[in-house]
């Protein structure tokens, strides 16, 4: 997946979660609309279990 910051703050690594559960330490990129449209930064975002992506 295409990442430029690795810090999650560019968001070119940005894409939705479908299912499962990933912590983030940090979310600058997103904006609450994203949040509550389960987008998620997958350079650093760790899975709790499996999940599923929309890619």
């Amino acid at each position: 997946m295409d990442s430029a910051c690795r810090s999650g703050t560019c968001g070119t690594c940005r894409v939705k979660l479908k299912n499962g559960k990933v912590r983030m330490p940090v979310q600058d990129a997103l904006s609450d609309a994203d949040r509550g449209d389960d987008y998620i930064l997958a350079c650093q975002a760790g899975p709790e279990g499996d999940v599923a992506l929309e890619a």
